[in-house]
C-alpha cells in the first residue's frame, strides 16, 4: 500500500457553495490571474494530515466517527473577506468566520489533539478559521482587490451549519487537485 494526501475538514452543501462561488465571481477581474478554488473543493480545514499511509485511513476515519458522534453540531458566520500574508501583498484569499469561530477553534484543537495521539504531527501555531477561495499569480488592479477586501472585511454572507466532519484525500493533478471523500460523519444533535 502507497500513501495518500489528506486532511480533515468541514464540507459545504450545495447552496452554501452557490454562496462561496459568488463571492469568488464578485472578486474576479478578468484582467488578473486568479487561481480560484473550485467550487467542488471549497471547504474548511480543521487540520492537513500530508501524506498518509493508506492502511491508517480507517484508524482516522474511527477518531472522526468517534468525536463527531459526541461533538454537538453548530453554526457559523461565513464573515468577511480578507488575504495572506496581508492585504498589501494578497497571495492567499480567504473567508473568514464570525459567531461561531470559537467552536470551529475548539473543535480543531480536539482533532489536533486527537491526531497527536495517532504521531501526527501537532500544529505549532493558532488555529484560523478560514476557507481558501483563491491564489492570487498576477494581479493588474491591485488596488481594486484591495478595495474590495477593506470594503467587506466584515460582510456577513451566510451562517452555515457545522454538522459533520469528514477526510478528504486529495489527488495533486496538472488541472488542480481533486477532492475524494474517504470518509464523513454527522455530529451530535443534541
Amino acid at each position: 500500500m502507497g500513501t495518500i494526501r489528506c486532511f480533515i475538514a468541514v464540507e459545504f452543501n450545495k447552496n452554501e457553495k452557490k454562496i462561496l462561488s459568488q463571492i469568488q465571481k464578485d472578486l474576479s477581474n478578468p484582467e488578473d490571474q486568479i487561481h480560484w478554488v473550485s467550487p467542488d473543493n471549497l471547504h474548511l480545514t480543521l487540520k492537513f494530515l500530508g501524506d498518509v499511509e493508506e492502511e491508517k485511513a480507517p484508524v482516522i476515519n474511527e477518531f472522526i466517527q468517534c468525536l463527531a458522534g459526541v461533538w454537538p453540531s453548530f453554526g457559523y458566520e461565513l464573515r468577511g473577506l480578507g488575504s495572506f500574508p496581508n492585504i498589501k501583498l494578497p497571495r492567499i484569499l480567504w473567508i473568514g468566520s464570525g459567531k461561531g469561530k470559537d467552536e470551529l477553534i475548539r473543535l480543531a484543537r480536539e482533532v489536533d489533539r486527537g491526531m497527536g495521539q495517532l504521531r501526527f504531527k501537532r500544529e505549532g501555531r493558532k488555529y484560523t478559521p478560514h476557507i481558501t477561495i483563491g491564489r492570487v499569480k498576477y494581479l493588474k488592479r491591485l488596488n481594486i482587490l484591495r478595495e474590495k477586501l477593506a470594503k467587506n472585511r466584515e460582510t456577513l454572507y451566510s451562517v452555515v451549519n457545522v454538522d459533520r466532519i469528514s477526510l478528504i484525500r486529495s489527488t495533486l493533478t496538472p488541472k488542480g487537485p481533486v477532492h475524494e471523500v474517504i470518509g464523513s460523519f454527522p455530529m451530535s444533535s443534541r
